[in-house]
This record gives C-alpha cells, structure tokens and sequence, in this order.
C-alpha cells in the first residue's frame, strides 16, 4: 500500500545573478513525499517593483514531469515561484491540498536580474606592435549603465597561430580601462590579447585581438654585384647607410581615392566600392593581402556593373608574396536578407545596401565556390547602438539544401554605438564534404543588440595569403613639396622628370578636397635633373587637370600659369583651384614645362637630402612604419586623413646575404653573418645568367631590410672550383667541350623462369656524368697547376659553364698531355654529379 501526500515545495535552480534579455528558461526539482513524479507545475514571475512590491507579469501552467519552463522578458529585476503536484489529489480537502508549498520567491534563488550583457572593445594595441612591451587598453559599455567591476587582461604567444607558452595574466579592480603587459615582445612574434570585463552585476564580456609585432628597420644596405672574370667569381660590395635623422622633412601622404570623384564616395579597403551604393558605377578595387606594401590599378578604370568582375591588376614589394597578384575578385551583387527561422532564403536583393534589424541574417545565394579555398567575408556597416554580428557560412548540397554551419575563429564582431562604416571580415577555409559543392557566406545578428546597416559586401579569394587586417592603399598628398637645392619637383606627391629624350613620362593620379566638389594640383620648382636633358629647356610653364567623362573623353581643362618665386626653395609655383565639372568622373593633372607635358602616374615619394632616393613602394596602413627608399619612417594619420611621415629607422648591426640562381625562387645562404660595409666574392655565382642577391641589414632586435639585386655574366669559359669555399678556380677557355651522359643507377636487367624477355631492374637514383675537354699553352702553366692541385683535394668541385649550368661533381681522370711541338697542353677530366656538402 502506498500513502500518497502533497509534495514539499520543490527546488528553485535557475536562473540565478544575472542574464541576458530575450527567452529566460526557469527550472527547478520537484520535491515529493510519496515519491511520485511530478505530473503538473503552476509558475508566477513577478517584477520587483521595490524592496516590498511585486507586480505580475505572467503564470505559466506546466502539465506533464517538464520542470522548466521559459518565457521572454526584458530589463528588470525579477522573481518568481514555482508549486508542484504529483499523484495525490487532495482528497477531502479537494484540489488545492494537492499542490506544494510555493518555492523561490523575494531573497530566495528565484530572484534574478536581466540586464544587456556588456560591450567590450580592445582600443590598444593595434594589428602592428613596434615596441618591445604593449600597453593594453580596452573601452567598455553597458545598455543599462551598470559600470564595470573588474577586468583580467590576458596576453600569449602565437606559434602557427596556436596559443603557446606561458599567458601573463593581469587583474584590474574597478572601472579601470588599460594596463602596462611586462611580457617582452620580439620582432617578428605574434600575440594574442584577450580582455574579460565583469559588469557590477556580475555579467561578463570578452574580446580578442591578435597582435604582429615588428620593429622599426634599419637603412636597407646598397648592395654592388659585378662579375669578376679573372677570380671567376662575383665580386659583392655592400654598404650600410646612416640612418636619416628624425628632422629629415618628406613630403606627406593622404588617402589616394585614384578617381576624382564629385560626390562623396566612401571607399573601404579590401572591398568594391559602388558609387552611391547602387547596382553600377565605378569600383575601385583592393587586395587584402597584409604585412606588405601594394597598390591596385583598374584596368583603364572601367564601369563595373554589378555581377561583373573588374579586370585590375596589382604592384607589390620586393617581399609580397605571389599569390597577392591572383587574387580572385568576386563582386556579390546578389544578396538576400531574411528573417533567423530559416536557412532558405525568402528574398532577394540586388541592391547592395541592405538593413537588417535584431535577430535578422544577412548572406549571399547559393553559389557554386570551388572548394579547397580561404574565402574572405567582408562588409562595410554601420549601428547607432550596440551590436553583435557573427560571420561565418552554410555548406549547401548539390540540391541546394542546408547541410552544415562554419563558425570559424574570431568570428563574433562587437560593434560599438556610432560605428560609421567600418569594415568587418572574416577567412573562410572551405572543406566541402561527400555531397555538398556550394555555400552560403552568410551573418548574423544577435540577441541584445541593435539594428546594423550594411551598406557593402564582397567575398574574396585570399587563398595561399596570409590573414590580417584588409590593407589600403597608401597614396601621396595633393600639397607638393620640393628638395633643399631646389632640384626635385613633385607633383600629387610625384617627382616631375623628363626622360632623355624628351618623350611624355605618364603618370597617374588625382585628387580632391575633403568635400569631393574642389580639386587641387599644385606643383613646385623645376624638374629632375636627367643625363642629358638641360632642365633649363623644360621649366614649368603652368599646370592643368583634365577632366573625364565616364567614356574617358575630355569634358574640360582648367590650368592656371607658374608664378615665378613663389616656391619654399626657389623656382617656380602654379596652383589650380576648381569647381568639378557636371558629368566628369575623374580627374588627371599635368605639369606643362617648355617642351614636354609631365603626366603624373606613379606615386613616388622624395626626401630634402636625396633627390636620387624616390621610390614606389607601399604599405599596410594597419602597421606603424613605412619602408621608404630603403629608410623606415613612422607613420602617424591625423584627424583630416593627412599621413606624415618620420624617419625611425635604428642603425644596423650585422648584414645577412644569399644568391638565388633560379630567378629568386629558392635562396642559398651566402654569408650568415657579416660585418657592416662588407665585401666578398662568389664562386658559386652562374659564371653565364643572372644571379640574384639579397643582403639583409639587422638590427640589434632583430628588425631587418633587404635589398634584391641582380647581377649577369658572360664568360665564355667552363670553371672548375673547389677548395676551401671553393676559391680554388681554374678556368678552360680553349676549345671548350663537354658531354652529358644521363641514366639511372643500378640499371640492369634479368631473365625469369616462364618468362621470355628480361625485366629491367633499376632503381629511382639517377647518375649524371660528364666528360670535359681543352687546350691550353704553356702560357697557361698557372692555370695547368691549378687543375693539378684541384684533382687532389678532398670533397666535390664545383661545374659551371657557358651555358648557365652549375654542378656539383667528384672530379676524376685528368690528363694534363702536351704536344712538345706547339706547347699545346691538352686537358681532359671526368666528372661525376654529387649532392653538394652544404
């Protein structure tokens, strides 16, 4: 027999402390006495109104053993109380002595706040660290305006992009936002900064940068390479500038928008910008390659329509990797914006401008991507209030049905209130699983923020490159600035200089004023100095912009003449001040000199002190420094878009140098280690070809700066070396010949019973040979000797011929015979391929 009984007032669990606003789930235990299960719950919330007052909000009927239930509030505080039931009935005292005893209630585990979970954003450092230490320093925001209690600060070492080593660990009480890290970081490392706030009721955020630490780097070496034919070596001279000291003035950079463009017009790097957000105009395109320098040319430009590719192309660094000039551009005109509740889309966009409120999804149709790529997410967006985005993407079946979600790393973006158009992103690795052959690049909103406008979206193939932060292009300034002498012109931030003979230099470029509707150009003193062109002859008569129309034709042009003595230096000085014309979408300058018309078209940039030292480099805006004419200079963006520039570049330490014999493809080590101002020759240098060099200066922390030179000769003669770094060399100039004998080792062949032809046996190691031939005289006798001495030293020689074929060999067989009636020395060896000793 069993006594049935109402049971005891059941377990309040959850929630407890504090949770986010949205779908709260409140559960607890049921508790009987006569152990049966639970078979119905009556829950009352109730907001505190105050200390001693509670208004309803809602009573939720629970049938069944369920001991949760959930239900959606917004900010406030909040209690609640749950009863139970089980099996018994209540019998004579009828159905309300069935139910328990009330659980939870005022100061019991059933009150709980809901507040908006805080917002944190990592301020400091930056993607580009350049000191030994970081500062960390962190802005923080909550909805309700509950302030921060406590922060714990975490920074730890990226090998291969995993978290290695030990993590220093600071904790902040209070309302503190930055802390002093004691870790030290080298050159080249990369960190991960993490910082975990905890709000006054007890909620917590975290946001997480990685950071690349590189140094200021020394004065690039000047390097000299000549081909030495009497050493049959390449004789190597390098030399370590001073660095430019900190007064050293440059002229100063500002965004390049490459078109001039009437109305305003925001460009974000790493994506196709569309005038106006419309569905066609003129794009500008940029790779988002890190680390290094680059600027991206359109093909003419041309009207990109949307859906269309644009053809363009890329300059880079010496050190931008190859992949940066196959980067796929693919212009995702075709966006569809949906409610979160399903994973098909419900509507269509072509625009490219789209607004999607809280819990709403943004992403592309269906699109059959190949698979094995890094594809990069990136959007242009804007929030009056705070906001959480996360990017990531759907694999999609050959039907086109959902099959699975990739939520990479780093993929929850915390937008702050009155961001204004900034660009978020996101790498993609796509693995396509049995099945799947397209996807859906796709982000959402989350619960607890507030609406986002997304203006622009692109996806791009960053396949092979490395991640970072989309990089802009840097550009020159629109104010011009001349050399100390007087010598050097610059025009948009370009030298003016007029080739030998007098032909047109193109060059392009424009700009306007921050308001889009004024463009100037402004030019100064007269032109570089060019072997054989008398500068006199070419002195600047005015200067002009033409403007274009979307055809490219010439709408209008506006020039104004040189007003002499007007230059910082001397010389003279023109400026035009004008008014965009209707329909012109672009805008090309032009200095006018007697005899010549400079167009201006690359960037180049001209120190006070060198003249000679233009350059047409680039570099990531993300970082601190520019490598400028092989100086480093500091990089600092002021309030109006304006870049300067300052020399930081610390003296060199040491230098390291290597060859490259294929066309920089591989890289042989030189020399490891070697002093300042140095100079050395090569025997292992192409005695016929090119030969590359890369000499590195370093500095004492590590930073360095490489010069790539190429250096050819020509000698007609085979070359033996060997020896101590094979210095010992011994030339064979007279009727030259030689003959290659290719096969593989061990090769034979042997019968087998049954069969009746024989099976050759052989192995994959390959045996290569030559035999090599020619005169001398006994003018030669040095060189005869020098033969002698190589046949008896240990480890291989070294081959090299007019040809461009170098070889490692084992030297045998030589015969040194001579004709006693002439004095004619016949030379003949054997050689045999060998790996090199390293």
């Amino acid at each position: 027999m069993q006594v049935l009984g109402a049971p005891s007032a059941p377990t309040v669990l959850g929630p407890t402390g504090t949770v986010a606003p949205g779908r709260v789930v409140l559960s607890w235990r049921h508790n009987p006495v006569d152990s049966t299960a639970q078979t119905a719950a009556r829950v009352e919330v109730r907001r505190v109104v105050s200390a001693l007052s509670t208004e309803l909000v809602q009573v939720i009927e629970v049938t069944g053993a369920a001991q949760t239930a959930a239900l959606t509030l917004p900010v406030g505080q909040y209690m609640w109380t749950v009863r139970t039931r089980g099996m018994y009935d209540g019998g004579a005292a009828g159905d309300s002595a069935a139910w328990s005893p009330a659980g939870g209630g005022l100061g019991s585990p059933g009150q709980f706040r809901v507040a908006t979970p805080p917002v944190v954003g990592i301020t400091v450092p930056g993607p580009v660290v350049g000191t030994s230490s970081t500062q960390v320093a962190w802005s923080y925001s909550q909805a309700e305006g509950h302030a921060q209690s406590s922060a714990v600060v975490e920074l730890v070492e990226l090998v291969d992009g995993v978290p290695s080593g030990p993590v220093e660990s600071v904790s902040v009480s209070g309302a503190g936002a930055s802390v002093a890290m004691s870790s030290r970081l080298p050159h080249g490392s990369a960190w991960q900064v993490t910082v975990t706030v905890t709000s006054a009721v007890r909620q917590t955020a975290t946001a997480r940068v990685v950071v690349s630490v590189v140094y200021p780097s020394p004065p690039a070496p000047v390097v000299e390479a000549v081909w030495d034919e009497s050493r049959g070596a390449m004789s190597l001279a390098l030399a370590n500038p001073a660095p430019l000291p900190v007064s050293e003035r440059v002229v100063s950079l500002v965004p390049d928008p490459l078109l001039a463009r009437p109305q305003a017009w925001d460009t974000p790097g790493g994506a196709l910008a569309v005038s106006g957000g419309s569905g066609d105009g003129w794009a500008q395109a940029v790779p988002v390659v890190p680390s290094w320098g680059c600027r991206l040319s359109l093909a003419d430009p041309v009207p990109v329509v949307a859906g269309q590719q644009a053809a363009w192309s890329v300059d880079v660094a010496a050190a931008a990797p190859p992949e940066a000039e196959d980067t796929l551009l693919l212009w995702t005109s075709d966006w569809w914006v949906n409610a979160e509740v399903t994973k098909t889309a419900s509507e269509v966009s072509t625009s490219t401008a789209a607004v999607s409120g809280n819990n709403g999804r943004i992403g592309t149709s269906t699109r059959p991507l190949p698979g094995g790529r890094t594809y990069r997410l990136a959007m242009l967006v804007s929030c009056e209030a705070d906001c959480y985005v996360d990017m990531g993407a759907y694999y999609m079946t050959t039907a086109g049905a959902y099959s699975r979600s990739l939520w990479p790393a780093n993929n929850r973006k915390q937008l702050s209130a009155g961001t204004d158009r900034q660009l978020i992103w996101v790498d993609l690795p796509i693995t396509y699983r049995a099945g799947e052959d397209r996807l859906q690049c796709i982000a959402y909103l989350r619960a607890g923020g507030r609406r986002l406008v997304v203006h622009d979206a692109v996806v791009l193939d960053v396949t092979g490159q490395d991640t970072g932060a989309p990089a802009e292009p840097a550009a020159p300034s629109l104010a011009v600035s001349a050399s100390a002498d007087g010598s050097t012109a610059v025009l948009d931030g370009a030298a003016v200089s007029v080739s030998a003979d007098g032909a047109t230099v193109v060059v392009d470029g424009a700009a306007t004023s921050a308001d889009g509707a004024t463009a100037i150009v402004d030019t100064t003193a007269a032109p570089v100095a060019v072997p054989g062109v008398d500068v006199a002859d070419h002195a600047v008569v005015s200067v002009e912009v033409a403007w274009l129309g979307p055809d490219g034709t010439v709408l209008a042009v506006t020039s104004e003449p040189a007003a002499p003595g007007a230059a910082p230096a001397g010389g003279v000085r023109a400026v035009v001040a004008a008014t965009v014309p209707a329909g012109a979408v672009a805008a090309r300058p032009a200095v006018v000199c007697q005899g010549a018309t400079l167009w201006v078209r690359r960037p180049l940039l001209t120190t006070a002190t060198s003249p000679a030292g233009l350059v047409t480099e680039w570099w990531d805006p993300a970082g601190p420094y520019a490598q400028l004419g092989g100086q480093s200079y500091a990089v600092s963006v002021s309030a109006d878009g304006t870049t300067s520039v300052v020399p930081n570049s610390p003296p060199a330490a040491r230098n390291r140098v290597s060859r490259s014999v294929d066309g920089g493809t591989t890289w042989e080590p030189l020399d490891a280690e070697v002093p300042l101002d140095y100079a050395t020759s090569d025997p292992l240098a192409l005695s016929y070809g090119e030969t590359m060099y890369r000499a590195e200066a370093v500095s004492a922390d590590g930073a360095s700066a490489a010069t790539v030179v190429a250096a050819v000769a020509d000698s007609q003669a085979m070359w033996i070396g060997g020896g101590p770094a094979y210095t010992t060399t011994a030339p064979l100039y007279g009727d030259p010949a030689h003959a290659l004998d290719v096969d593989l080792a061990e090769r034979d062949t042997a019968y087998f019973a049954g069969r009746r032809l024989p099976v050759e046996l052989a192995g994959t190691q390959e045996a290569r040979s030559l035999s090599v031939s020619a005169t001398l005289d006994d003018d030669d006798m040095a060189i005869l000797d020098t033969l002698a001495a190589l046949a008896v030293l240990p480890g291989p020689v070294v081959y090299r011929d007019p040809v461009g074929r170098r070889m490692w060999c084992s030297m045998s067989g030589l015969r040194l015979p001579r004709d006693y009636r002439g004095g004619i020395w016949g030379v003949s060896l054997d050689l045999v391929e060998v790996d090199p000793d390293d």
